[in-house]
């Protein structure tokens, strides 16, 4: 399958950069190229070869808000594998519109110090400041371009490199004899602006008026205007040729090419002299010695008669001339070729897609909360990442077709006595491949986890449960585990507010830390439920949850039986576990109108047949069944729990925890509500659309990788600095 890339130019108008991006374009057609610009201005036309073009019609700065806005809805639509950013504008919109967890590619196509955009201050500060925001893959066209901006703006130069213009000489092979001339022709090829420097050229040719010289200049820009008025007030042998799409055909007819630059990232006009056989006289300037090292003249930019003087030595040494000539093509052909280029630019994008590898520990593959999140995220997380999952049993209640990985491990963890041979069996499988993330779910596999990891390996462990009331409560030691094997390189993510609060509140959070909401299936946003159809005369409740203490089941049999002859209500429980010959006890002793369904997989196509759901847990993390009851518009019926006002952003009707009488009324007035149930629903809908969706997740679950796997690599920099 091609991967997917995001170009993104402030315009198309004839450029170096843009010119080398239509370029390029045409040598990637194993990527899905996808071309974006701020500027609806396309010189290129039919040149440009890609999958799409896409103009965000926000060419100003001003508009900048409004841009980022527009790419980072394209950037969620697409879902590119990559972007690579083009020339200043763009390059803010894509730090800011970019995620962090699609690699970002900022290619610096001239050196910031003589750009006229950077001569801004507020250029400056933007630049440094997205920089910073968001970190890239920086790509210099010259060694000049890359220092430059590194030492212009004040940054450390990170995950840099130069990949040096280039040209496609297979467009200068005509070999044909040239028509003699009478004059020495001289060619300039480059933007009418002040840093091309072609006032030099005008002064320097006041001396040459009654030379047999003549300086065509090819470009258009905004200074057209005022150097045609100094070339005619001048009198002198230059004329301004205008802007021309088959320059390879044009440059080959001159004797000698001319570039009087203050200064430049890395010419392309210059490698298609160099490519045309044109020998080449520019400015003593760092980045033309960069790119033609001694197959070049050099002058003096500060004395035109230096420029005069090296002239007139060319043009009396025609061996001087081929020479240069024939050494200048060599270097060209051997150093800045298209293929050259292309094939660099493909490594680093072959480099910034390369799957890397992570490892996922979870104690089993039971149909919990936690291991239904980490099977359903399997399949998007391998298309990212290669991921190697390690279970402590072998217990799996999911089809083995549903749990995709790379590679599959189980520890034979049995308890507590296994903990040495189980991190053990961890470090041999860290060790074999060399994961750049490790991340933990439940507790015994963080425990686990930690003590497996080295200390150059990011470790990722999330908190499902309050842990005062759930490991911690009848376990001394498992807090002092938790306390003991924690520390501050690891990166804690909870599943809301409230168990983070939790877990500051008895070990203290002492790294990074997150808040990453659980997420319902997409399967259950496809359900068509309409609450407005429901015959709430009869109450068919459900609740899902293993059977267990923590769900407190029991209490809310006793409600069921206080309220059977009161009101028509049917309760259906699915889950399974180790209470369920006791629950089914109670439900047979007091003849309740409750039925316990056991496991299925099917949980979304159930749903609907119910008009509320109910949970009334001892305690939760988080409330994955509330929520997906929420996405199909079951209006909630949940207890006081601070964990389920907060996941149910108060959209539920409460009662008071582990009070029957708060429940039974609730219950029992419930036929007379349908307009406030109603409203329940469709409210419940949009919360579960807006926070609780996997994309949401994986997108937060992505950037907190990318964010790791970034910082690593700054830490093993600075120690290699120093």
């Amino acid at each position: 399958m091609k991967k997917t890339i995001i170009h993104i130019i402030d315009s198309l108008a004839r450029g170096g950069a843009e010119t080398l991006l239509i370029r390029v374009l045409k040598e990637l057609p194993d990527y899905t190229n996808i071309v974006v610009t701020l500027n609806e201005s396309n010189h290129f036309e039919n040149e440009l070869v890609c999958d799409k073009y896409i103009c965000l019609q926000q060419p100003s700065l001003l508009s900048l808000p409004v841009a980022v806005t527009k790419f980072r809805s394209l950037v969620k639509s697409i879902k590119p594998d990559i972007v690579h950013s083009h020339l200043p504008y763009a390059n803010f919109v894509a730090r800011l519109g970019t995620p962090k967890h699609i690699p970002l590619i900022t290619t610096i196509h001239t050196s910031i110090g003589s750009d006229m955009d950077y001569k801004k201050k507020y250029i400056r500060l933007l630049d440094k400041q997205t920089y910073r925001y968001r970190d890239s893959k920086i790509i210099g066209v010259s060694e000049i371009a890359l220092q430059d901006y590194f030492k212009i703006l004040k940054l450390k130069p990170e995950n840099a490199s130069v990949i040096h213009t280039f040209v496609d000489h297979n467009l200068f092979t005509d070999t044909t004899d040239v028509t003699p001339k009478d004059k020495f022709l001289l060619v300039s090829v480059g933007a009418l602006r002040p840093g091309k420097n072609f006032k030099y050229l005008i002064e320097a040719f006041k001396k040459l008026k009654n030379k047999k010289i003549e300086l065509h200049i090819y470009g258009a820009g905004p200074l057209f205007k005022s150097l045609q008025k100094e070339i005619s007030d001048a009198g002198v042998n230059i004329i301004l040729k205008g802007e021309v799409k088959n320059i390879h055909e044009c440059i080959r007819d001159y004797d000698l090419f001319v570039m009087p630059s203050l200064i430049e990232g890395f010419s392309v006009s210059v490698l298609e002299a160099m490519a045309s056989n044109v020998p080449l006289l520019l400015s003593d300037i760092q980045s033309f010695r960069e790119q033609c090292a001694n197959t070049a003249v050099y002058f003096d930019l500060n004395n035109t008669d230096d420029f005069i003087y090296k002239i007139n030595d060319l043009i009396s040494d025609k061996e001087k001339l081929q020479r240069l000539t024939q050494d200048a093509y060599l270097r060209m052909k051997n150093n800045f070729t298209l293929g050259i280029h292309v094939s660099r630019i493909k490594s680093v994008y072959e480099e910034a897609t390369e799957k890397k590898t992570i490892v996922h520990i979870i104690d089993n593959l039971g149909r919990g909360g936690a291991e239904t999140m980490l099977v359903s995220m399997l399949e998007d997380l391998d298309k990212k990442y290669r991921i190697i999952l390690v279970t402590l049993t072998g217990l799996s209640d999911f089809a083995d077709s549903k749990v995709i990985c790379h590679k599959r491990y189980t520890l034979n963890y049995q308890g507590i006595s296994d903990i040495s041979s189980a991190v053990l069996k961890l470090k041999k499988i860290i060790s074999k491949h060399r994961p750049v993330i490790i991340r933990s779910q439940l507790f015994w596999s963080t425990i686990i986890g930690r003590m497996a990891t080295p200390v150059s390996i990011p470790f990722i462990f999330s908190v499902h449960s309050k842990l005062s009331l759930d490991a911690f409560k009848y376990n001394q030691m498992a807090y002092w585990l938790e306390r003991l094997t924690y520390r501050k390189r690891h990166t804690i993510i909870t599943v809301s507010a409230t168990v983070l609060k939790d877990y500051e509140t008895h070990i203290g959070v002492k790294g990074k830390q997150y808040v990453l909401n659980n997420f319902a299936d997409p399967l259950f946003f496809t359900q068509q439920y309409d609450f407005t159809k429901k015959d709430i005369s009869e109450l068919k409740i459900v609740a899902v949850g293993n059977l267990k203490e923590v769900k407190n089941y029991d209490f809310l049999l006793k409600v069921i039986g206080k309220v059977k002859n009161k009101i028509k209500i049917t309760l259906d429980i699915i889950g399974e576990g180790q209470l369920r010959e006791r629950l089914q006890a109670i439900i047979l002793k007091n003849d309740l109108p409750v039925k316990l369904i056991g496991k299925k997989d099917n949980l979304h196509e159930l749903l609907p047949d119910y008009n509320l759901y109910i949970m009334c847990s001892h305690y939760e993390g988080f409330g994955n069944g509330p929520v997906e009851a929420m996405a199909v518009g079951l209006p909630l019926i949940l207890n006081d729990l601070d964990t389920m006002m907060e996941m149910s952003k108060g959209n539920a009707l409460f009662f008071k925890k582990d009070n029957l009488e708060s429940l039974e009324k609730l219950l029992c007035d419930l036929p007379l509500q349908k307009e406030k149930l109603n409203q329940l629903s469709e409210e419940g809908k949009i919360i579960s659309r807006e926070f609780y969706t996997k994309e949401k997740y994986l997108s937060k679950l992505l950037e907190v990788y990318s964010g790791e796997i970034e910082d690593i690599k700054k830490i093993n920099s600075h120690k290699e600095i120093s």
